[in-house]
């Protein structure tokens, strides 16, 4: 039976094929022995969205990921990129501002894709917004709207409160 396009362990298994050399060329980095970069611990899926964790690569191996990743056609229609802050950067992070810059020049040439932060350290591109996971396209997680609605009934409990106490 052929693997079903959609699958995200499919889309992760390409991607981890794909970044095979860069895992290779990862073991040269000076902090390669206490921190090294391996596909099948920073490439993973997340509630149907693969995900690709660039911490441990320099800029430029952290650019050829990015770079490669967004040649592929995704069945799930979306990947997520974690760059980190930069705590471990002089200044801003330039691995962030490397991937974010490539990611904004291809959403720029590709007209159906968008590209959404999902936290300081983290960016979803969508390239197919009809297969992208929910998780993809939330602008704010679940969470959240849970909290705002948790807060909206106790405010609206407490302004009837006072209401029938007027009366």
């Amino acid at each position: 039976m052929p693997a079903d396009p959609h699958d995200p362990s499919s889309d992760v298994r390409r991607i981890q094929h794909v970044l095979s050399r860069i895992e290779r060329d990862a073991k040269k980095l000076p902090w390669a022995k206490e921190r090294p970069w391996k596909t099948d611990t920073h490439v993973w899926s997340e509630d149907g969205l693969p995900v690709i964790d660039l911490h441990d690569l320099s800029v430029g191996l952290g650019r050829k990921v990015t770079e490669r990743v967004i040649k592929l056609t995704l069945g799930t229609g979306a990947v997520s990129f974690i760059t980190g802050q930069g705590k471990n950067s002089i200044g801003p992070s330039q691995l962030k501002g490397a991937v974010s810059s490539i990611l904004m020049r291809a959403v720029d040439k590709n007209a159906d894709w968008n590209l959404r932060p999902d936290g300081p350290g983290r960016y979803v591109l969508i390239t197919d917004p009809d297969k992208a996971p929910r998780i993809a396209q939330t602008s704010l997680p679940v969470g959240f709207w849970l909290l705002i609605t948790a807060f909206l009934g106790v405010l609206l409990f407490a302004v009837l409160n006072n209401l029938f106490e007027w009366f």
